[in-house]
């Protein structure tokens, strides 16, 4: 798909989803449904760069027309948005950053590729990465990540919270410390078809609560000795987070300017007044 074809779909889907608003705004759960659709919509492709089959042209080049796909699925339902905005915003950690040096060049490579073919049979990523007390500051995390029985692997123990889109997500990101060492990386967490009753390492502590946007499902979860992958050029967080640049304050800015200008619509609306059409970002 091209981006255009992309945003057109997008555009369709959010003027459907509009017509349900009043409901999907009492919603306190996310519909799977939803997702497949945005899927289908091409949506996905805004984590992949163009030459693994994505839309994404380059973080400077592509974030502009992704907001715009984000504020105008924002009209029709906001939280189904947030949740989305995760997405790129995720992927951006290896789109950002097509190269590493040696000795990690063939294995970052090899990660890159396989998280994209994920991406484009149709894996939504989110993350996972805050804790209770840190106020969003991933560098004090308190999380663990153990050494696991093969290369690359670990075992994660520790408290996590705010994860948007629990249960939609197919793969998640979050920070720990590994074992031996003193600054947290990132990882990665299968989450597909895993209980949430502890029996797999993953316990359920609180579901979300229902503030702000209500159906995002950004539960609390507790981890332990749950099978987890370290990124591929390890110890490259800061690195890898300034290369993908001040996406994540944009297209969470876009899903609100979404939800203002259907506010400020609903206003003029119901004071008599024409509503005003919305203008590209």
């Amino acid at each position: 798909m091209e981006t255009a074809e992309v945003y057109e779909n997008i555009r369709a889907l959010s003027a459907e989803f509009a017509t349900e608003r009043r409901e999907r705004q009492q919603r306190r759960e996310l519909v799977a449904a939803d997702f497949a659709r945005l899927g289908d919509a091409g949506f996905l492709l805004t984590g992949v760069p163009i030459d693994q089959g994505g839309i994404c042209e380059s973080v400077r080049a592509s974030t502009r027309s992704i907001c715009e796909m984000l504020r105008t699925l924002a009209h029709g339902d906001s939280s189904v948005a947030l949740v989305c905005a995760m997405h790129p915003v995720v992927l951006n950690y290896w789109m950002a950053t097509a190269q590493a040096p040696p000795p990690f060049q063939a294995a970052w490579e090899e990660q890159r590729r396989s998280i994209f073919r994920e991406v484009c049979e149709g894996a939504w990523w989110g993350t996972i990465a805050s804790e209770p007390g840190g106020a969003g500051d991933l560098s004090k995390t308190k999380a663990i990540a153990r050494r696991g029985p093969s290369d690359g692997t670990y075992l994660l123990t520790g408290q996590k919270n705010f994860g948007s889109g629990s249960g939609i997500t197919s793969f998640m990101v979050t920070v720990a410390v590994p074992e031996g060492e003193t600054d947290p990386d990132m990882f990665a967490l299968d989450m597909r078809e895993v209980p949430w009753d502890g029996s797999a390492g993953v316990t359920l502590t609180a579901a979300w609560d229902g503030h702000g946007m209500a159906a995002t499902q950004s539960h609390a979860m507790a981890f332990k000795e749950f099978p987890v992958t370290r990124v591929a050029w390890p110890g490259q967080f800061q690195r890898l987070a300034e290369a993908a640049g001040g996406l994540g304050a944009s297209y969470f800015t876009a899903v609100i300017v979404g939800v203002v200008e259907v506010a400020l619509n609903t206003a003029r609306e119901a004071g008599g007044a024409t509503p005003r059409g919305s203008a590209p970002l």
